[in-house]
C-alpha cells in the first residue's frame, strides 16, 4: 500500500505535467482571441517613435488597435548586452521615479551606457499623466532619449484582459486583486517589447537606488555561473533586480498572461523557475539594488525602509542642548523625532502627510541663549518629502498641560520655510534676549507628501 509521502509526490507530479502540457498548448498556439491574439507580435525589432508624445508602442497583430495620431518613424536597433526595465504609474502620495534613473544613471560609466537599455514603461491608464511624464522624462534626460539609451513605451487600453470580478485568491482584496493582475499584465507587456533588443534583461521598480559597480557586479556574476539558469536576483526585495535571458522573455510573457488573475508575479515566477528546472535561488550578495520607496503603487500598502540603506547623514551638526520632544504628527518606526535632533545619522519621517497646525516642540532642559536654529527636510532619495508650509517660533517659556497639549508664551518669530529649509541667524541679537525656553514649528498649510526632517541644529552663544 503506497504512503502518504508517495501519494503526495505523485500528485504533485501529476499537476506539474498538467500545468506544462497547458503552457506547451498555449504557447504553440499560432492563432488566440482575447489577450493571445495581442500576445502575437511582429517578429521585428523596430521602434516606434511618436512625434509628439514621445512614446513608443510594441507592434502588434492587431491593427485595430488605436495609436496616438503622428507620423511614425522606424529605427533598427543595435542589440546591446543588457536591457533595464523600469515600470511606474502615478503613485498618490510620492513619486521616485527621478530618484531612480539619477541614481541609475550616477553608478553608470559613459562606457558601460553604449552596452544599456533602459526602458520606462509608463503603465498608468492616466493620459495625461503618461504624456506630461514622458515629456519631462524627454526633458531631463534629451540626450540619452534622443540616442535610444532611454525609450519610453505605453500599452493600449485593449491590451489589458479583464481586470474586474476577478476569483478572489489568497484572501485578497478586490482592489489588490486588480493591482496585482494589472501589474502582470504591465510586466508581460514590457517583456514582449524588450525581448532580443539585448543580450540580458533585468527589471527593477521605479523606487530603488543602485549601488555603485552594479554593471560590473552582474556581468562577473553571470561569468561565474556554472550550470545553465533561468533566472539571477541582484536584490532581494519584490521584483526587484531579477534577471532574465532575453531569448526567454516572449515565453516568461505568455505564461505570466495566462495565469495573470491567479497569483502574484513573485509566485509565478517561483514555479517558471522550477518548471525550467532551477529549484533554488540564485541572489548575487551583497545586493546591487536597494528598495527606498515607502509607499507602494498599491494605496493601502506601506513597505518600511531599512534606514541603513537611506542617506541620513548630518551635515550641520549643531551644538543641540539637552531637550524633551513633542509632536503631533505619528512617524515610522525607527525614524522618529529624536533621530532628527540628535547629532547621530537618523532623520524623522512623518506617517502620513502633514496638515494644518501640526506640530512640533523641542523644549529645552534649561532655557537657552540661542545664536542660530537651521531645519532641513527632505532628503536625497525622497526630495517631494519636505516642509512646504510652516514657521518656526521661539518662546520664552512653555508649559505642558495633559498629555500632548503644549502652551507657549512670548513667542517670537524666527522664520518660515523656503523649499523645505529654515536658517535663523543672529536669535539673540535680532530680539534683545538672553534665554529662551523651547521653539516650536507649525505647519500651516496642510500638504500630499510626507515630510522627512532630516536635520534641526541649534547653536548656542
Amino acid at each position: 500500500m503506497a504512503s502518504v509521502g508517495q501519494f503526495s509526490a505523485g500528485f504533485a507530479v501529476i499537476t506539474i505535467t498538467l500545468m506544462l502540457l497547458q503552457i506547451s498548448m498555449f504557447l504553440r498556439s499560432e492563432h488566440r482571441n482575447g489577450v493571445g491574439q495581442h500576445l502575437e507580435d511582429k517578429k521585428i525589432e523596430f521602434v516606434y517613435r511618436m512625434n509628439f508624445t514621445e512614446l513608443k508602442i510594441i507592434p502588434s497583430q492587431n491593427r485595430s488597435i488605436t495609436r496616438t495620431s503622428g507620423r511614425l518613424k522606424e529605427e533598427r536597433m543595435q542589440k546591446r548586452y543588457l536591457t533595464i526595465g523600469i515600470p511606474t504609474i502615478w503613485r498618490p502620495r510620492t513619486y521616485y521615479l527621478w530618484y531612480t534613473i539619477d541614481t541609475l544613471l550616477n553608478a553608470t560609466s559613459k562606457s558601460q551606457l553604449s552596452q544599456i537599455y533602459i526602458v520606462i514603461f509608463l503603465a498608468d491608464f492616466n493620459t495625461t499623466w503618461k504624456e506630461i511624464t514622458s515629456k519631462n522624462i524627454k526633458r531631463r534626460y534629451k540626450a540619452l532619449v534622443s540616442n535610444n539609451t532611454i525609450q519610453i513605451i505605453t500599452a493600449p487600453y485593449n491590451f489589458y484582459p479583464p481586470l474586474d470580478n476577478l476569483k478572489h485568491t489568497f484572501n485578497d482584496s478586490e482592489s489588490r486583486m486588480k493591482w496585482r493582475s494589472k501589474q502582470n499584465i504591465d510586466y508581460a507587456y514590457l517583456w514582449l517589447y524588450s525581448k532580443n533588443i539585448s543580450k540580458y534583461y533585468i527589471q527593477i521598480e521605479d523606487d530603488v537606488k543602485t549601488r555603485p559597480t552594479y554593471f560590473d557586479a552582474i556581468k562577473q556574476f553571470i561569468s561565474n555561473q556554472k550550470v545553465s539558469w533561468v533566472c539571477l536576483e541582484f536584490c532581494q526585495h519584490g521584483f526587484i533586480g531579477k534577471l532574465f535571458h532575453s531569448h526567454d522573455l516572449e515565453k516568461l510573457a505568455k505564461y505570466i498572461v495566462l495565469f495573470y488573475a491567479e497569483q502574484p508575479i513573485d509566485y509565478l515566477l517561483r514555479y517558471f523557475n522550477f518548471i525550467h528546472l532551477q529549484d533554488t535561488k540564485r541572489e548575487r550578495k551583497p545586493n546591487v539594488f536597494d528598495h527606498v520607496g515607502l509607499y507602494s503603487s498599491l494605496p493601502e500598502k506601506i513597505t518600511y525602509v531599512n534606514p541603513r540603506i537611506l542617506d541620513t547623514k548630518k551635515s550641520l551638526k549643531g551644538q543641540n542642548p539637552k531637550a524633551e520632544l513633542y509632536t503631533t504628527m505619528t512617524s515610522l518606526p525607527k525614524f522618529d523625532l529624536k533621530a532628527a535632533y540628535s547629532v547621530y545619522n537618523g532623520y524623522f519621517w512623518s506617517n502620513s502627510p502633514p496638515v494644518t497646525n501640526d506640530s512640533l516642540y523641542v523644549i529645552f532642559k534649561r532655557p537657552q541663549s540661542i545664536k542660530s536654529v537651521i531645519i532641513i527636510t527632505g532628503s536625497k532619495e525622497h526630495p517631494n518629502d519636505k516642509l512646504e508650509h510652516a514657521q518656526l517660533d521661539a518662546c520664552k517659556s512653555c508649559q505642558l498641560v495633559g498629555k500632548n497639549r503644549i502652551i507657549c508664551y512670548d513667542k517670537y518669530l524666527l522664520g518660515r520655510f523656503n523649499n523645505g529649509s529654515l536658517v535663523a541667524n543672529d536669535v539673540r541679537k535680532k530680539y534683545n534676549l538672553k534665554l529662551f525656553g523651547c521653539l516650536r514649528l507649525t505647519v500651516t498649510k496642510s500638504q500630499t507628501s510626507c515630510l522627512i526632517i532630516k536635520e534641526i541644529a541649534v547653536f548656542l552663544r
